[in-house]
């Protein structure tokens, strides 16, 4: 989403959800890429936990890099991080779905033109945000009609592992921040 990955879920330094999805396909097959978020973003609530600053460091350049995460519109979240580009932020609109005790983070970029959403299970556990990837690899060549079908199908395979990785056995790969 925000930064690489290395294999053992920190970042490197880099930007942009380009970036984050490219290095998702190397490390864990293919992220999923859905026309339709899992819900619709009027009707979310904000996760007040998400909000404020959070780090992850580099362990190969020790470099930390930030994800901050604000209010907008009510519903839903904006998450950004510095660009690579000198004073400047990539951005992106957030929103959360609880399904069956887990959490989602629904994620598209803003102002690039790019249209699809990415979905991420998350958990905060005191002062750490740990997300992980969903991948697309269940998924195969199915397409869904809606938010509501992507939901149901989303529920009924919450527990199987392939929804986080492309290979039966596989690890999924979490990314862990910190809070600032």
């Amino acid at each position: 989403m925000i930064q690489n990955m290395t294999r053992n879920g920190h970042w490197k330094a880099g930007t942009g959800l380009v970036t984050i999805v490219a290095m998702a396909m190397i490390l864990c097959g293919c992220p999923l890429v859905s026309e339709h978020p899992l819900s619709d973003p009027a009707t979310a609530s904000v996760d007040a936990a998400l909000i404020g600053a959070w780090r992850s460091q580099d362990p190969e350049s020790g470099e930390w890099r930030q994800l901050t995460f604000q209010p907008f519109d009510g519903h839903g979240l904006v998450a950004s991080t510095p660009a690579d580009k000198a004073d400047a932020e990539d951005s992106f609109h957030v929103f959360t779905t609880e399904m069956e005790g887990e959490r989602f983070l629904n994620i598209r970029e803003l102002d690039t033109g790019m249209s699809g959403w990415y979905l991420l299970r998350y958990v905060i556990d005191g002062q750490k945000l740990v997300m992980t990837l969903v991948d697309d690899g269940l998924f195969k060549e199915r397409t869904f009609k809606g938010s509501a079908e992507l939901y149901e199908f989303v529920r009924q395979n919450i527990s199987d592992p392939r929804l986080y990785a492309s290979k039966p056995g596989e690890e999924n790969q979490d990314m862990i921040w910190e809070r600032i």
